[in-house]
């Protein structure tokens, strides 16, 4: 049994390094700290009242860093989801955040494949799967193509 103060100092050090979600703070904790699920909580608690963790800060963060990868909106959606953020969390970081998903989407295609049009339809339909495969909608694809 570990003491709430090694408890605390440990997922301050977790906190130090990047913002988590609680549930990751909880499964790391967890890991390093097995028999101790109640101080668990009763930490995660007390940085959350101090606001030293927060699940809709980590969320904007997220999206920042990961739209400045070149990921979209619904991998970002599923990468939050996987970290245990509710969807209403989700949505309230999407609008706090404020991305032109049309700007980010040109810039990735641009990057992965220069200022080639893609006339050719095969070389299209790669451009479009690898923009599917980042987490770009269908809708946001189209619209950089201009299909209909």
């Amino acid at each position: 049994m570990s003491n709430k103060n090694d408890l605390y100092q440990k997922a301050l050090d977790f906190l130090a390094n990047r913002e988590h979600s609680s549930y990751e703070l909880v499964h790391k904790l967890s890991k390093k700290f097995p028999d101790d699920f109640d101080i668990i909580q009763n930490v995660i608690a007390e940085l959350k009242e101090r606001n030293y963790l927060s699940d809709q800060r980590f969320s904007c963060y997220v999206i920042n860093y990961r739209s400045n990868k070149g990921y979209g909106p619904i991998w970002i959606n599923s990468y939050l989801k996987s970290k245990g953020i509710d969807d209403e969390t989700i949505s309230k970081a999407f609008d706090e955040v404020e991305l032109n998903w049309d700007d980010i989407i040109l810039s990735v295609h641009k990057k992965k494949f220069g200022q080639s049009n893609l006339a050719n339809y095969v070389d299209k339909a790669k451009a479009m799967s690898f923009l599917q495969a980042r987490g770009f909608s269908n809708d946001q694809i189209y619209n950089l193509y201009k299909l209909d």
